[in-house]
């Protein structure tokens, strides 16, 4: 489900073939006001309808984050925004494993994604969009006499850190072909060969992305491998979601790998994959719940059911 940031409503995904075109929000859930509103099994019906989205009951609960990205998609002149609160059932547990393990293909088909990069919630927002939220200028005016001035870029922060700290976002992050990356200083474009940042620095190359049509047919382990070491590195608001959250990588990388995968481990290289070892210097903990006890669903062979 999508999305139409005309009618505000969800709508099924038009059979437009190849000329669909779709905006994804990657963002930090987080712990707001209001983590509650979210497509249910019970309210799915109500929130089909015709500009549900503006009901001053749904609209008032409606995250900033996801209230700036609507208007930015609309003002992109793109009619659909996928949102994994809202276009996911989230209490559909026959759905939801299948949707989840469409992540790679979800951002990596999409026109676009708009990365909230900063704040620790999702009721953070998009600071510029809204006049309520505004954003510093990019540029800095330097005043040195009435004719003579001088513009410089404003000194950046580093702004990415939550964001970068989250288990779920490294997969949309990483499978996302066109990105518009929002700081609170600046606004940033990346795409898979390029780099460019709106408060004029020097924009520079970054290393091109492996094409998801060569993930699924070629096996890499090589690759494989250096994705769980940078996300097993990553927190979770749920320990338990240790898989889902990296099941794009794990759908992917199945595909290529006779056997599949058990446990986050590819069967096809499994005697090697038992080799893994933590990071030297971590802290090496069994996962556990949220109420202290071990996960026992996850073996202890498998990298998945470890810290760090």
């Amino acid at each position: 489900y999508f999305i139409d940031v005309e009618k505000y409503c969800l709508v099924a995904q038009p059979q437009f073939g190849h000329s669909f075109r779709y905006a994804a929000l990657s963002y930090v859930w987080g712990k707001s006001t209001d983590n509650t509103f979210q497509t249910l099994i019970e309210n799915f019906d109500s929130l089909s309808e015709t500009n549900a989205f503006k009901l001053p009951e749904n609209y008032g609960r409606l995250p900033n984050t996801i209230k700036d990205s609507i208007f930015l998609t609309r003002a992109l002149g793109i009619q659909y925004l996928w949102v994994d609160r809202f276009c996911i059932v989230q209490d559909d547990e026959t759905a939801k494993p299948y949707q989840l393990a469409a992540m790679a293909s979800i951002y990596s088909n999409s026109y676009v994604t708009i990365a909230a990069t900063e704040g620790p919630h999702s009721n953070y927002g998009l600071c510029g969009i809204e006049k309520s939220r505004p954003r510093k200028p990019p540029f800095e005016i330097l005043d040195f006499s009435p004719s003579r001035r001088m513009f410089a870029a404003s000194p950046t922060r580093s702004t990415r850190d939550i964001y970068h700290s989250r288990g779920w976002t490294f997969q949309e992050w990483t499978f996302s072909r066109r990105m518009i990356v929002f700081h609170d200083q600046t606004v940033t474009w990346v795409c898979q060969k390029y780099m460019q940042q709106e408060n004029g620095h020097t924009p520079f190359r970054v290393p091109a992305r492996t094409p998801l049509t060569l993930w699924t047919k070629r096996p890499n382990p090589g690759s494989y491998c250096a994705e769980v070491e940078q996300y097993s590195s990553r927190n979770l608001s749920d320990p338990a979601d240790v898989l889902a959250a990296f099941d794009a990588f794990i759908t992917v990388q199945g595909r290529a790998m006779k056997g599949g995968m058990l446990y986050g481990l590819p069967e096809l290289y499994f005697n090697n994959m038992l080799c893994w070892h933590h990071d030297f210097g971590s802290v090496q903990n069994r996962r556990r719940d949220r109420e202290g006890n071990i996960l026992k669903q996850f073996p202890s062979w498998s990298w998945a059911g470890w810290i760090g």
